[in-house]
């Protein structure tokens, strides 16, 4: 079964925190709350979860898809690419349509269809060509730019 979780930077700390994510709506001013969810033992009750709060722009799913050394894959993550001809690229992970995608810094050429393409399919990549994480999007905004 595939592991569903996310990311997000808590507002009190601007730490990563890791688990399931949920948003709730309050009553008091019907604004919307985001929060990753954690069950840390407490001596209470070791089964309670923990709601932390986080900023809703920094929340990314795990892609179910992980790299060298266990790495898990996240949307919002910075990649250097390398195929097998030693093309080396730069794209960013993002959920479009169902799937787990690359956007491409630069357009990648691609001869059977004779035309550039914006995107591929991030499976693809991690079975066929190199994939490392360089960053993310959050932590590593300058990576875009450069």
């Amino acid at each position: 079964m595939r592991e569903i979780k996310f990311r997000g930077k808590r507002l009190d700390n601007g730490e990563w925190i890791y688990g399931p994510y949920s948003e709730f709506e309050h009553n008091e001013d019907k604004s919307h709350k985001h929060y990753v969810i954690i069950v840390a033992p407490l001596l209470e009750d070791p089964t309670l979860p923990i709601l932390y709060e986080v900023n809703p722009e920094t929340v990314g799913q795990f892609t179910g898809f992980e790299y060298k050394n266990g790495r898990k894959i996240y949307e919002g993550d910075y990649c250097r690419l390398i195929n097998s001809g030693g093309w080396t690229g730069y794209g960013v992970v993002q959920f479009v349509d169902g799937c787990f995608e690359l956007l491409f810094k630069e357009p990648l050429w691609d001869s059977s269809l004779r035309c550039y393409r914006q995107q591929d399919y991030l499976k693809c990549w991690i079975v066929n060509c190199a994939i490392e994480i360089i960053g993310n999007i959050h932590d590593n905004p300058e990576l875009l730019d450069s």
